[in-house]
Parts: C-alpha cells; sequence; structure tokens
C-alpha cells in the first residue's frame, strides 16, 4: 500500500501499482473513480510482446490488436488503520502482461533493443 493521496491509500498487487504510478491515464482514471465520476472497471491497453510481433508480418504490425488488460477498483478502507483506501485488482493473465511490459520499459529505459528478427 502507498499513498495515493492524502486522503486515499492504495490496495493492489506490485505489478498494478507500477502501472499506476508509470501512466498517467491510469492515475487519472483512478482519480475518477474516486470523485465517483468513472465505473469501476477500466480496460488498459499495452504494448505487444516480442512473441506477438514475431507472429505477424511487418506490413501487418500497424493494424494488429493490441494486448489489453482489465482492472477493477473498489473503495474498502485498510483493515487494520480504517483508512480509506482503492483496491485495484486485475486477473493473474493479466499481472502476467503487466509483467512484460515492465520489463520491456526497463529494457527501453536501459537503451536494450529488443530483437524481432
Amino acid at each position: 500500500m502507498f499513498a495515493l493521496s492524502q486522503k486515499w491509500g492504495l490496495i493492489s498487487p506490485k505489478p498494478v501499482a507500477w502501472l499506476i504510478a508509470s501512466d498517467r491515464g491510469v492515475y487519472d482514471a483512478i482519480g475518477k473513480f474516486l470523485e465517483d465520476s468513472a465505473q469501476g472497471k477500466m480496460d488498459v491497453v499495452g504494448p505487444p510482446t516480442i512473441e506477438e510481433l514475431r507472429k505477424v508480418r511487418p506490413e501487418e504490425r500497424s493494424q494488429m490488436m493490441l494486448p489489453t488488460i482489465r482492472l477493477t477498483m473498489e473503495k474498502t478502507k485498510h483493515h487494520l488503520t480504517q483508512q480509506p483506501c482503492i483496491k485495484v485488482t486485475c486477473s493473474d493473465k493479466d499481472l502476467e502482461a503487466i509483467e512484460s511490459w515492465r520489463v520491456q520499459a526497463a529494457a527501453a529505459k536501459r537503451g536494450t533493443k529488443l530483437e524481432l528478427n
């Protein structure tokens, strides 16, 4: 759990917390949910994996479907402190996708080029 704001805390798996911290659109959507101006489910589109890109011919890559994950949000309270929290969860498969995105982002930050062959 880390502080999303002074009023709200965040309960989520580490990969989801990374996604929230690294994607302003996701962070803003959570803020809208907290203001009661958005639904409790959000789809997030991410980059394809290297394996997915290898399956598609180069001329088709601009039209390929991108991977999408679904985040579910609910307002709750921390079980010990009773601090208001937002709980953000997703499926195990989506957690794996987010971790793949994190690895790709880290490689790009280091300047490592992921080869397609």
